[in-house]
């Protein structure tokens, strides 16, 4: 996306420190040019209290005029920095976080439907067990398949509701073409220790190595992945079986 003159002027005063000066183009560029760089760096500058004074609405103000101009919702939630706690700790902050997913909700879009259902445990929307499973599920027959994971994985740790192994594995397996790192750990735990299915050591080594290289496919840290050092421990510990 080509920046505009504004755009271009108020990077650079960013860079050298001088934020009203960064403001007063970026501000310029998102109501004259309608500028989609520039609303989302009003926003991000709304948002970080070293820039400007912190303000939830004129924020997600930006933010719903960029999406409405023509953002992509992903886009958009990726590239806006969104400090949850921060938001839902201000009475303001959670409303206007509110009604900006309801502004953007998409069902067809998988990670949207993510991002939202997490919201309904414990988030903006209270906690609302049965809606969080229900945006879940259309994630994941959206493509994201991920949903499936994190049902199975709320039932599998009873977080929310009660333990229930034989749902979460119905979920673990649901989709063929699930292949997330949650779903091959927690299958991994439930065949090591017999949790509904029957104990079996070999499949659990399979699914604990699938785990491993789903995780060396990330190239991240491991103490950024959850479920690095378990795996690490269960193989060691099946090994020595």
């Amino acid at each position: 996306m080509k920046k505009t003159k504004f755009v271009e002027l108020g990077d650079m005063y960013a860079e050298e420190g001088k934020f009203a000066e960064a403001y007063r183009e970026y501000l310029e560029a998102a109501i004259g040019e309608k500028d989609l760089e520039a609303m989302v760096r009003l926003a991000n500058m709304y948002l970080d209290e070293d820039y400007l004074s912190l303000d939830f609405e004129k924020a997600f103000h930006y933010m719903t005029m960029a999406y409405d101009i023509g953002m992509p919702a992903v886009e958009l939630m990726e590239r806006v920095v969104l400090d949850s706690e921060k938001i839902h700790e201000d009475e303001v902050g959670r409303r206007e976080y509110k009604e900006f997913l309801e502004h953007i909700y998409d069902e067809s879009v998988g990670y949207l439907n993510i991002w939202l259902a997490d919201e309904h445990i414990n988030g903006v929307f209270g906690t609302d067990i049965d809606k969080y499973i229900e945006l879940c599920e259309k994630a994941a027959r959206a493509g994201e398949t991920y949903g499936y994971d994190c049902i199975g994985e709320m039932y599998f740790l009873g977080e929310h509701v009660e333990r229930d192994y034989e749902k979460a594995y119905e979920y673990f397996t649901r989709s063929e073409e699930n292949t997330g790192d949650i779903r091959y750990f927690y299958l991994g735990e439930m065949y090591k220790n017999g949790l509904y299915v029957e104990k079996d050591l070999k499949k659990a080594k399979e699914y604990y190595r699938e785990e491993m290289k789903f995780l060396n496919r990330q190239m991240a840290d491991p103490e950024d992945m959850n479920f690095y050092e378990p795996t690490v421990s269960a193989l060691k510990e099946l090994e020595e079986v």
